[in-house]
């Protein structure tokens, strides 16, 4: 790779007209040539651009956006990255993005307090083209959020909503079938001879899952009733540990579930944590599994059984709407749901033992 020189004393960029007058051709040559424009025969376009990478051209981007009166830009506003969940998203978002040119501004938010106007404000100062966000609903914050996207589009500015779906008609969203994940893992738990099976969520509306995790025990005849039915405290005082507090009083309240179904392996992590301190047996005592299959989920003790979301696709297929969107090449919104699958691990019970039997021998 061709070391990058700067010109003149005060080390500054090279720009095109420093090209041109190495060349001995015009500026606008110069341009024609690196944009793959105009009538540049190829031996001029093929110098230019050797000369280019000689001297450490950069195009402008400040330059560009004033010429086209666009950014090349898009905001992406996702939860904490502590989630490997949406990391994973957001590296199938860049792997679309970096191809066409643009950049990402990432503005991430607390999950705990959720994403506020501000947030969407900051990004169109910024002039971005377009929004791709994974919004966390709570059962107070879902009206406000959609008429704030909805705001959005209403504006001209193109929205893709990520990790879920069924919402407004105006709106495009990307995510898995979580009805279907939900149900499948209901229904895995069944099989295994579980009757009395809890429901397990941090303060966010997941209806999707909640719909399909009803279905299963419905379908099979098992009760729904309230008590089995519980958000985890996540936050508290430093001197404590509110999910192993607010797990320890869900069991006392929820009749001795023998398996927990908890929709996000975050906090299935945590929850198998609290099990070890209040010496409840997983899986013996109780079945833990959870809803992602984050990185972290393959390496817990014992490892987690979960549903895979394939994040990284769902990531590409965002950033492939939204530069539809931004084109002109979708006159309408679209609900892109793509497949979740099983991940059958060790915290659910099931039989796996002759697999690591057959590793030891």
């Amino acid at each position: 790779m061709p070391e990058k020189h700067k010109l003149g004393s005060n080390n500054r960029e090279v720009t095109i007209c420093d090209i041109a007058a190495k060349l001995g051709i015009s500026a606008s040559a110069v341009s024609q040539a690196l944009k793959g424009t105009g009538r540049i025969g190829n031996e001029t376009r093929e110098r230019v651009r050797k000369i280019a990478g000689e001297m450490g051209y950069r195009p402008s981007l400040v330059a560009r956006s004033l010429v086209t009166q666009r950014t090349s830009t898009i905001g992406v506003v996702v939860p904490v990255m502590g989630d490997t969940h949406y990391s994973r998203m957001l590296d199938g978002i860049e792997s679309v993005v970096s191809k066409r040119g643009y950049n990402v501004i990432l503005c991430s938010f607390n999950s705990d307090y959720g994403c506020t106007e501000d947030s969407y404000h900051s990004l169109l100062n910024r002039r971005v083209e377009g929004i791709i966000t994974a919004p966390l609903f709570t059962d107070t914050s879902y009206q406000q959020t959609i008429q704030v996207l909805l705001g959005l589009e209403a504006r001209g500015f193109p929205v893709v909503v990520l990790d879920q779906n069924n919402l407004d008609p105006g709106l495009s969203t990307v995510s898995s079938d979580n009805y279907s994940g939900a149900k499948k893992m209901a229904e895995h738990l069944i099989s295994l001879g579980h009757k009395r099976i809890g429901y397990l969520q941090v303060d966010v509306s997941r209806h999707d899952r909640e719909n399909g995790f009803k279905d299963a025990m419905y379908e099979a005849g098992l009760e729904v009733d309230e008590p089995v039915f519980a958000s985890i405290r996540t936050t508290g005082p430093r001197d404590s540990d509110p999910v192993i507090e607010s797990f320890a009083q869900y069991m006392r309240d929820a009749g001795k579930p023998t398996a927990v179904f908890v929709t996000c392996d975050m906090l299935a992590i945590k929850i198998i944590r609290a099990c070890h301190v209040l010496n409840i047996r997983v899986p013996e005592d109780l079945a833990v599994v959870g809803y992602d299959d984050i990185l972290t989920s393959e390496h817990t003790i014992p490892s987690l059984t979960t549903v895979h979301q394939p994040a990284f696709e769902m990531g590409v297929r965002a950033a492939e709407v939204l530069f539809d969107r931004i084109a002109g090449r979708l006159d309408k919104h679209v609900n892109v749901v793509l497949k979740s699958r099983l991940v059958i691990r060790e915290s659910c019970g099931a039989d796996i033992s002759a697999r690591g039997k057959a590793l030891l021998e």
